[in-house]
């Protein structure tokens, strides 16, 4: 996998939080970790599977990419490129949506991310793996 590629990021970072874990640390900056994480994951289905056929298809392509909003990533997946996300990716993914800004930043949305928040973006990069992983195997046969 090429070392710039929103792919390669995601991997980085996954293997970061993975040996965090292991070591049996935690930290409210996880949560925010495991949201960007997934975003990157979904990103490399979109930057590299997508082929608008027009203009106004490679600028919602563009819009896309760079967004951090995983619900807009999951829509474009669904319509533009019409993947099924297993339901319970899409569940988790739309739960921890708002972990990058919402635990990074204060605001009126802000919050500490709890345990049981962290558990839940460790739980969406691995759902998110497994399906992108399972997804690129799947276009590299066509």
């Amino acid at each position: 996998m090429e070392e710039n590629s929103y792919f390669a990021f995601a991997e980085r970072d996954y293997q970061f939080f993975s040996r965090v874990r292991e070591a049996g640390f935690s930290g409210e900056a996880l949560a925010a970790l495991g949201q960007n994480i997934c975003e990157r994951y979904l990103k490399h289905i979109v930057d590299i599977h997508a082929e608008p056929g027009d203009e106004p298809g490679t600028l919602k392509k563009e819009s896309v990419l760079r967004t951090h909003s995983l619900h807009r990533l999951i829509r474009y997946l669904k319509e533009e490129l019409a993947l099924e996300i297993p339901a319970q990716t899409e569940k988790i993914l739309k739960r921890i949506d708002i972990f990058s800004i919402a635990t990074t930043e204060p605001g009126d949305d802000s919050f500490i991310p709890s345990e049981e928040d962290i558990e839940d973006a460790w739980e969406a990069v691995l759902q998110t793996r497994r399906f992108v992983g399972n997804v690129i195997r799947a276009m590299e046969r066509t």
